[in-house]
């Protein structure tokens, strides 16, 4: 015969106190003398009380269970910002439930349904972005759900945003292209949808300005992240009359498309054709050559919104806005342009 669940009740008898003197000890709200605390603590051990979620989620008006809506969980670059936000949910005693949108904004709008109806206390969401996800966030905040957006930005109270330095991780990364001698360089961009992707075409625009170059529009090519639109986009790019000899590429999944299309055409890297990523995925030391590429703290960024949405359900103030530096990693898949005959 299966045994009866212990309920809070039970342990209020157990201990001689009342259901609210229980209740405020568990909950570590209100004043409870320390006697009658160690009393409390005492019956819930050795009644072996565990607290029923749903009574408590009722009771406190909380889950403790965030979402995490995220647009392509296969990126490893997100999975990292995933075991982030893991990391610390765990540490403070939260689940986390994950939607994956796949680039969908309509994916993405019942995601954030998905998590509202099931009482999430707070939710982090990473591009892509619309106009009509953007007002379903906001529909949500003004009924005082949490949000922490990856990368996009918004404006309420509710809402905060993390990112990381983009446009200058670009502009260092085109100012490197353009320092080793290169001046018909590349873009393979995301789509205008993602709000990472303008602020790298942005850090490679000035940096091209500033040299006094204009930006060439059939040297941008968009792509959608995945390995495969960077090899069609380095296809288009290598067959145009005059091919670059350097691409820029959104994402280091991107750029490894690129290698594979400059493989493919017999156009030799870094010789023929310099190549630079942006995030530092753990496969960016392992292609051939191993990729140069903008490095962006993926696990620090997924921590930073985890905690800050936290601080937010627990009715703290944060910081609107964090944004993380990103760094430059030389690697093998950029050199001096080769001087070519005419």
């Amino acid at each position: 015969m299966a045994r009866e669940r212990v309920t809070i009740r039970d342990v209020a008898r157990y201990a001689g106190v009342s259901y609210a003197t229980v209740s405020r000890v568990l909950n570590n709200k209100g004043e409870v003398r320390e006697k009658t605390r160690l009393a409390v603590l005492q019956a819930v051990a050795e009644l072996n009380y565990t607290p029923n979620p749903i009574a408590r989620s009722l009771a406190t008006n909380r889950t403790a269970m965030i979402g995490f809506v995220v647009s392509d969980i296969t990126n490893p670059f997100l999975a990292d910002v995933a075991r982030g936000i893991q990391r610390v949910a765990d540490s403070q005693g939260y689940s986390v439930t994950i939607c994956v949108t796949e680039n969908d904004p309509e994916r993405e709008m019942r995601a954030i349904r998905f998590m509202a109806d099931r009482r999430a206390d707070g939710l982090i969401v990473t591009p892509p972005e619309s106009e009509a996800s953007d007002e379903l966030i906001l529909a949500h905040a003004e009924r005082a759900l949490p949000f922490v957006l990856i990368g996009r930005q918004m404006t309420h109270d509710k809402v905060a945003r993390v990112s990381t330095s983009t446009t200058s991780g670009a502009y260092r990364a085109t100012g490197y292209l353009l320092n080793l001698g290169h001046r018909r360089i590349a873009h393979i961009q995301a789509s205008p949808r993602m709000g990472y992707g303008r602020g790298k075409l942005r850090g490679y625009s000035q940096a091209l300005q500033e040299q006094g170059i204009k930006v060439d529009p059939q040297l941008v090519v968009a792509s959608d992240y995945s390995v495969d639109s960077g090899q069609r986009a380095a296809e288009r790019l290598l067959s145009l009359d005059r091919s670059p000899t350097a691409i820029f590429a959104t994402n280091d999944l991107t750029a490894i498309g690129a290698l594979a299309a400059a493989e493919a055409a017999g156009v030799q890297v870094p010789r023929d054709l310099s190549v630079v990523g942006f995030d530092d995925i753990i496969f960016a030391r392992s292609t051939r050559p191993p990729l140069t590429t903008v490095s962006q703290p993926a696990l620090r960024l997924g921590e930073v919104a985890a905690e800050k949405l936290l601080h937010m359900v627990q009715g703290e103030a944060v910081a609107k806005e964090t944004i993380l530096e990103c760094s430059l990693i030389v690697r093998e898949s950029t050199a001096p342009p080769r001087v070519r005959s005419s």
